[in-house]
């Protein structure tokens, strides 16, 4: 065998063993950067070369060494090359492109300062290892990706949950800012919201987590996010802040030299509501799917502001309902008492006129009359109660107060009242407060087998709360003929909330809070 033909098969085995030992460690799956640095070593040592480096493309023509090797480094192993300075110039280089996902990512390169390459396939040789590159790349750029993904859809299981669970809007915003901010490591988040000329901030966080003041109302027609994303109704991007109009700058608060902007619309049945934004300072870029994180997080907003506003429909078409049945009622407890009510009592008047007309010789006629007019009595004393359950009078002529300590006395218990209500309240509120009293009341007299119980009622300035407390035994629970559905039906229709406590052997324990805003 000739010395050419052996030194060719050298060549051959070292290359690959090279390529091995960089596919095992590509196989491994560590960071890319220990293949760069791999490539650029074996191959400045397979080639002979005075530098091997592995180059990054990034955007706008701009470039970056990620792994170099030359014999100065070979001269200190175990010392960690201290990167390139200013390139001498090459007599003469290869070089071949990474190419990942069609996509040209960089180059290898081998070069010499002062002779040709003695490497007789120096191209096919950077060519195997720029595609061991690329696999390490793909590689890892899909496990970021999958990183990514994965962390995109916790954040958005954390604001859907409170979007679910009926959260106030302000803590949704808050939370879509805080995690849409954390996602894409921007310096400040917000939500706007549009209105006819203008946008409001409705919250914003920096990147500390710190929440800001709302900000102030802007106008809209300015070149800045919030205008384009009103008028395109799609998500924007500006990738040179600096050029923003300067209210858009005092709006996001960010410190000066804030570059990278990323916003898209909060849409609600197909009408653009407000926005959603995160800004990045420095000379740093948004990651390129910061749009279609956006759009996601976005999406939930808008779910919740459309949550919010059925809820609204849905509370003030049953407050409307359960108004006309109250007036219903009053009307009913109204014609009873001057009709009915008063025919009746005319002929109980009437009835005691005959009785004593009759002769003391017709006892049997007297009993009769008297046994009608006892049965007219009895009728007059039931219809009176009835009318006092359909609309208590003392309610509409008193107040609450006299209206919760009559009901009191109407309890086959003792029953101790606290009312604390200075002043006369909305009239819904003054009905439901009446009529969970006298349900929670009625069901202790019912059902609790208590010995006493307690009745308080404290106005506010913003809202009544009730409580009505028993020592019996327990175990009660919405449905079963309680009566409690009706009554949770009636304070949410209000926007109140009504709370139930009732270990078994512990007694109940009723709360409600009726907003006088709601009624």
């Amino acid at each position: 065998m000739t010395s050419d033909a052996s030194g060719e098969i050298r060549q051959l085995a070292d290359q690959h063993a090279a390529l091995r030992r960089v596919a095992t460690l590509v196989a491994r799956g560590g960071p890319p950067q220990s293949a760069f640095a791999a490539v650029s070593e074996e191959v400045g040592r397979l080639l002979g070369a005075d530098v091997a480096m592995v180059q990054q493309f990034g955007s706008h023509g701009a470039s970056a060494i990620v792994g170099s090797w030359s014999p100065a480094d070979a001269a200190h192993p175990g010392v960690a090359p201290a990167g390139l300075g200013p390139l001498e110039p090459m007599h003469a280089a290869v070089e071949a492109p990474i190419v990942v996902d069609d996509r040209c990512w960089g180059r290898v390169i081998a070069g010499w300062i002062e002779e040709e390459p003695a490497y007789a396939r120096a191209e096919a040789l950077l060519a195997d290892f720029s595609d061991l590159l690329a696999t390490a790349i793909a590689g890892a750029e899909a496990r970021t990706e999958l990183r990514r993904i994965a962390a995109e859809q916790a954040a958005l299981r954390r604001v859907a949950t409170l979007v679910a669970a009926g959260a106030p809007e302000e803590e949704v915003y808050a939370a879509a800012c805080k995690e849409v901010g954390e996602l894409l490591g921007a310096d400040f988040a917000a939500v706007t919201r549009y209105g006819p000329k203008s946008v409001t901030p409705l919250a914003r966080l920096s990147a500390e987590g710190e929440r800001m003041s709302p900000g102030i109302e802007m106008l809209l027609g300015a070149h800045n996010l919030s205008t384009v994303v009103f008028e395109t109704h799609r998500p924007v991007r500006l990738d040179e802040y600096s050029a923003v109009a300067s209210g858009v700058a005092a709006h996001a608060g960010c410190k000066a030299g804030a570059r990278s902007a990323v916003a898209a619309p909060v849409v609600v049945e197909d009408e653009v509501r407000g926005s959603l934004h995160v800004v990045l300072g420095g000379g740093a870029t948004l990651p390129p799917e910061a749009e279609s994180s956006l759009v996601n997080f976005s999406s939930l907003l808008g779910t919740a502001i459309a949550n919010v506003e059925a809820h609204a429909k849905v509370n003030a078409s049953r407050a409307r309902m359960l108004l006309a049945a109250d007036e219903a009622r009053r009307r009913i407890e109204r014609d009873l008492h001057d009709g009915i009510r008063q025919r009746l009592a005319a002929l109980e008047v009437e009835l005691s006129a005959v009785e004593a007309l009759v002769p003391e010789h017709l006892p049997d006629v007297r009993a009769a009359l008297d046994q009608a007019a006892d049965g007219l009595s009895q009728t007059l004393r039931e219809l009176q109660e009835i009318s006092r359950g359909l609309h208590p009078a003392i309610l509409s002529s008193r107040g609450l107060g006299p209206a919760l300590r009559a009901l009191a006395q109407r309890v086959p218990i003792a029953v101790k009242t606290s009312v604390n209500v200075p002043c006369r309240l909305p009239h819904q509120v003054e009905i439901a407060a009446y009529y969970v009293v006298a349900e929670a009341l009625a069901n202790v007299a019912k059902h609790a087998r208590a010995t006493t119980a307690s009745v308080s009622a404290a106005g506010a300035a913003e809202a009544l709360r009730l409580e009505v407390r028993d020592d019996g035994v327990g175990g009660a629970a919405p449905g079963g003929g309680s009566g409690l559905i009706g009554l949770g039906d009636r304070v949410e229709a209000l926007g109140g909330t009504l709370e139930l406590d009732s270990p078994r052997g512990a007694g109940t324990s009723l709360r409600v809070t009726l907003p006088f805003t709601g009624a």
